[in-house]
């Protein structure tokens, strides 16, 4: 057993001292990885520095179908609507928690994009959790966002498993852009789009 562990001290004195330093960040991070709370913290910041912008859907087949926009939910006044309820406006539709890592890390900028166009598109962001921890959320970290609870699952190409998903749909019902994972949604070619659709 010693002679293993002065073959292992003496393999390490002759590495480099950049080798060396990077194998301790690596056991470091391997550590903080293991305990809940930081491991958390830590897939909260890779989101937020691995956001990339939400993808842009073209052609023709991308209006979405009537069983698509008969998606249920209730708002935060307790109306019960669907998507269809709102024609002829742009729709951000966001389906989110607030125990997920990387839609915690793409709020900020959601909460600039509602800022921006929160009185000329519908903001729709849904969750299945209760209100109090929703609100209780928001209040701590600031945001004044409108979110909604799923009265149906949605259907065909609105449909994921993975939180957060988001989508931008136009006001003919034409699925503009989407993204599964953090996105930044306050970008120029996010504005750039919903500028155009407003100014059609």
């Amino acid at each position: 057993m010693k002679e293993k562990l002065k073959a292992f001290i003496d393999k390490q004195k002759n590495k480099k001292p950049i080798t060396l330093v990077s194998d301790i960040l690596f056991v470091i991070l391997f550590v903080l990885l293991l305990i809940p709370s930081t491991r958390k913290e830590i897939k909260f910041f890779v989101s937020k520095i691995t956001m990339s912008q939400p993808k842009t859907i073209s052609g023709s087949n991308n209006i979405l179908s009537d069983e698509e926009l008969s998606f249920t939910f209730r708002t935060e006044n307790g109306e019960e609507t669907d998507l269809s309820g709102y024609k002829d406006s742009v729709i951000f539709l966001n389906f989110w928690a607030t125990w997920c890592p990387p839609c915690r890390a793409e709020m900020p900028s959601i909460q600039k994009f509602y800022n921006e166009f929160g009185d000329k598109i519908a903001f729709i962001l849904v969750s299945n959790e209760t209100s109090s921890t929703i609100n209780n959320y928001l209040k701590e970290n600031n945001f004044d966002l409108p979110i909604s609870s799923p009265l149906m699952a949605p259907q065909g190409r609105l449909y994921s498993s993975t939180i957060p998903t988001s989508f931008l749909i136009g006001k003919k019902g034409e699925l503009l852009m989407s993204k599964k994972g953090a996105a930044r949604w306050d970008s120029d070619n996010v504005r750039n789009i919903i500028n155009n659709q407003l100014n059609n």
